[in-house]
């Protein structure tokens, strides 16, 4: 059952729309936030707690006081095994097209609202405002203008946010320029660890000493491997070639990615010890690794000492068994 109002819109007189709603809508005769409400679940949803009907409804209901919207309408749509299809969708895209002034429509998250792209489409037309209760989100034709740009200044080489550390926005032109001072600081960035000799810590700390600013060591990393600064960024999963200035080239980029990966990367140690990475254990195969403990160097027998210490009770030097290792892996 359905009932006329003075505003030429349909309230329901289901019995699960809220009295509270429809107080508002009567009391005010405000159409500019007026709503329906869709939801619908599957068979295989009804299996699952919190995807019920009455669970969406209950959840919209909340989000549009919150917001302060009239649901003047409620479409739900239940599939089962038997009865497949979306009947109640059609008739709310109905009911919208025959009512400009209602223009929201309220549901719980996407995949309850479009199941292909022609579900999209059909509300697309309307310029239907789309509000997603679970996420926060609201989908309008204002959202899509601005998304519909930024993709277009995207295309045009232009990276429609904000650029990373040397470059700045310059809105008078519209476009994104080199900024003098921070483009030096990103320049000692890649010149210095480039060379291999730094670990992210020490290349921090020498960005500190001559430009006095901190910046974290995550940041940096993520700066080193941004490509905007040899010409490209990506957007919405895309990527574009640059129309924007660029300061580092592209061997000392690639240069920069090799020490990331490790390629060129040395191995940092506060002691250098000798037969480093030349000693082998016999019985296993494993890299024989030294350490110092109070201040003398030692080479511990890791697994050898436990698996080996019956050789020793016969009489065994194992150390004999580290010197087999050891000539092997010596050029003859």
């Amino acid at each position: 059952m359905q009932n006329d109002t003075s505003d030429g819109l349909f309230v329901a007189t289901n019995p699960l729309q809220s009295a509270v709603q429809n107080d508002i809508l009567h009391r005010t005769g405000d159409t500019m936030n007026s709503a329906v409400l869709y939801a619908r679940v599957s068979s295989k949803d009804q299996k699952q707690e919190g995807y019920s009907i009455l669970a969406q409804i209950k959840m919209l209901h909340e989000y549009a006081r919150r917001k302060e919207l009239s649901i003047v309408q409620e479409f739900v749509d239940v599939e089962t095994a038997k009865a497949r299809g979306r009947k109640r969708f059609g008739e709310m895209h109905d009911f919208l097209s025959r009512n400009p002034e209602c223009r929201i429509v309220l549901v719980e998250k996407t995949d309850r609202l479009y199941r292909n792209f022609y579900d999209y489409l059909k509300l697309d037309e309307l310029g239907i405002e789309i509000h997603l209760a679970k996420d926060g989100q609201i989908i309008s034709p204002e959202s899509k203008s601005q998304a519909k740009l930024t993709h277009e200044k995207a295309s045009q080489g232009i990276y429609p946010s904000r650029p990373p550390l040397g470059y700045v926005n310059e809105v008078a032109e519209g476009s994104i320029v080199v900024h003098e001072q921070n483009s030096l600081v990103v320049k000692d960035l890649f010149s210095l660890y480039a060379t291999g000799d730094h670990s992210m810590a020490s290349v921090r700390k020498a960005l500190f000493e001559r430009h006095g600013k901190k910046y974290a060591k995550g940041y940096l990393h993520k700066l080193l491997k941004h490509r905007f600064y040899v010409g490209f960024f990506e957007w919405e999963k895309i990527v574009y070639r640059g129309t924007h200035e660029t300061f580092i080239g592209p061997a000392l980029f690639e240069q920069v990615q090799a020490v990331l990966e490790g390629h060129n990367r040395p191995k940092y140690r506060k002691h250098q010890f000798a037969f480093a990475g030349l000693l082998t254990c016999a019985h296993d195969g494993l890299t024989v690794t030294a350490e110092v403990k109070k201040a003398k160097c030692l080479l511990p027998l890791h697994r050898l000492q436990r698996e080996m210490r019956p050789s020793v009770h016969e009489g065994r030097n194992p150390w004999e068994a580290i010197w087999r290792g050891t000539k092997e892996n010596l050029c003859p």
